[in-house]
């Protein structure tokens, strides 16, 4: 006995293997993607071999009495175990044997396989990012070790000249020379308070401004001998360690000129650092009377050292006059812009 017509037209339509056969394994009709797949044969054991047939001799047998599709599995050699469902599609009746119709959901596996192969790709990808990311996160550290290394020499080093300078200026005679060994030992103090808070820094990119000023502005009135307490004032926006150290030569400078000009040594003396968009503005004021930038005379040396550390910082400085003089000294903030 074989389906009907009609019957056989609908399975061909499948796009997976159909088998309509009997419980013994004889092929009433296998429609054209079951040709395809597993090729042409009388029994079932011809297209999916004995030990395959014999393990679905037990879903058939049950197929004949049952209502609904049955759902059971079958390795194939080829395919491995694939579902494989099976109904009852002609009873049996006048000793004829009843059919069922075996389905095997080859198709349905390439879909899972293809899903399983991006599923084992995505993670060889996952497993190999955080490979990655663990390597930058140490190369990170490591590198996070070296400039605290790096900043902690520079700062011996920086001590170390301090106080080789600070040797040579007691054993110099000379006024002039003196106070040109103390101008640079002031300048190298200023760098050292600078190196002493970026290897102490949690961020190493910057110090906060205000704090900047805290730390170098203190160091610098203790080089001059001043017991001088500045008015600070800031924001928190960052000097990043690029400028840090000329900025600090700068405002060494500025004070300078303050305790040498405003009156009663800079009684009155205020220092200010903040951001003012993609540059820092430090001012330094105190109760003098200002001065003329285009002026020559005792205010020269260290004001030709602020413009030449300017013009290689794109800076510029000027001056305000009021209830006393104020030093204005504006820097573009160069890693800033750039991130």
């Amino acid at each position: 006995m074989r389906p009907s017509r009609e019957t056989r037209v609908a399975l061909d339509a499948l796009i997976e293997p159909v088998l309509v056969l009997s419980r013994d394994g004889a092929i009433a009709f296998a429609n054209g993607a079951a040709r395809d797949e597993l090729g042409a044969g009388a029994t079932l054991a011809d297209v999916i071999g004995a030990a395959a047939a014999g393990s679905l001799a037990g879903l058939l047998a049950r197929a004949e009495g049952a209502t609904k599709p049955l759902v059971g599995g079958v390795v194939l050699p080829e395919r491995g175990r694939v579902k494989a469902f099976a109904n009852l599609v002609v009873p049996g009746h006048a000793g004829e044997p009843a059919l069922v119709m075996l389905r095997l959901a080859l198709r349905e596996l390439d879909r899972f396989g293809v899903l399983q192969a991006k599923l084992e790709e995505l993670d060889a990808e996952v497993r190999q990012r955080r490979h990655v990311e663990a390597r930058l996160r140490e190369s990170l550290a490591e590198r996070e070790l070296l400039m605290r290394e790096l900043h902690h020499r520079v700062k011996n080093n920086v001590q170390m000249l301090v106080g080789t300078v600070a040797t040579a200026r007691r054993g110099v005679d000379h006024p002039e020379a003196r106070e040109a060994l103390a101008a640079a030992e002031r300048r190298l103090v200023a760098v050292g308070a600078v190196q002493q808070m970026l290897y102490h820094a949690d961020d190493l990119r910057g110090l906060p401004a205000r704090r900047f000023l805290e730390v170098v502005g203190n160091a610098v009135l203790a080089a001059h001998g001043s017991s001088v307490v500045p008015d600070i004032a800031g924001d928190d926006s960052e000097v990043e360690n690029d400028i840090a150290a000329p900025l600090a030569v700068i405002l060494n400078e500025l004070v300078a000129n303050a305790l040498k000009y405003g009156p009663d040594h800079a009684a009155a003396l205020a220092l200010d650092l903040r951001s003012r968009g993609d540059e820092l503005r430090l001012a330094v004021a105190d109760g003098g009377f200002g001065f003329d930038l285009p002026e020559t005379g005792r205010r020269s040396s260290g004001l030709g050292l602020v413009r030449g550390l300017l013009r290689q910082l794109g800076g510029a400085i000027h001056v305000e006059r009021g209830e006393g003089a104020r030093v204005i000294v504006d820097v573009r903030r160069r890693i800033a812009a750039a991130r």
